[in-house]
Order: C-alpha cells, then sequence, then structure tokens
C-alpha cells in the first residue's frame, strides 16, 4: 500500500493493494488446480497403463492356456493310470472290484445326468 506524502494511504493506493492481492490469491488458485489436473493426469497414466499390461499378460496366458491345460490334464490321467495299474498288480482281487465299482459310480453319475432315461 502506498502512502502519500503525509504518511497516509490514499483510497488509490489502497484499492491498487486490494486489487494486487486478489491477483495473487487468482494465481495461488490456478496454480492449485493445475496441480490437481497433473495429478489427474498422472493417475490417468497409471491406470491406462496397468490396464495395458494386464491385456499383454492376458493375451499371452490365453496363447499357451490350451496347450499347457492339455498336458497337465494328460500328466494326471496317466499318474491316474499308473496308480490303477500299480493297484491290480498288488492283489487279484483289486481289479475285478475296481471294475464293479467304477460301473456302479458311472451309472450312478449317468443316472443324474439323465433321470429321464433311469
Amino acid at each position: 500500500m502506498s502512502i502519500n506524502n503525509r504518511g497516509k494511504a490514499t483510497p488509490k493506493t489502497a484499492f491498487s493493494s486490494v486489487l494486487g492481492t486478489v491477483t495473487a490469491m487468482a494465481t495461488t488458485v490456478s496454480s492449485v488446480f493445475e496441480t490437481g489436473a497433473d495429478g489427474i493426469q498422472m493417475l490417468n497414466k497409471y491406470v491406462a497403463d496397468a490396464s495395458e499390461k494386464q491385456r499383454i499378460a492376458s493375451d499371452y496366458d490365453m496363447a499357451t492356456f490350451e496347450d499347457a491345460l492339455l498336458k497337465e490334464t494328460a500328466m494326471e490321467e496317466t499318474k491316474q493310470l499308473h496308480t490303477i495299474k500299480s493297484f491290480f498288480k498288488e492283489d487279484s482281487a483289486n481289479e475285478e472290484m475296481y471294475k464293479t465299482s467304477f460301473t456302479r459310480i458311472q451309472q450312478a453319475v449317468n443316472a443324474r445326468r439323465n433321470p429321464q432315461a433311469a
């Protein structure tokens, strides 16, 4: 605030001082909004990058999924067949009991799948 030659502020200098304060406040508010906008842009970029990375990972996963599933399923079936074969070798009665149980369970499953046929 300016002071006249008698040491008192004039209305003109007081008004100029108020306008200067308002301008400074407006600049500060504008800077706050710009900072906020920059932060939002950074967050949007981060989310977009994460989304793209997830899409790429999913594409690779799907490209190898069927092959991996086939191999895993074949390995599990091979282990089961080996276990069954070993079980049959333990006792001659095991094979007949297994076949009887397998047939009974298979018939029960088929009956649940197709109740009208039972």
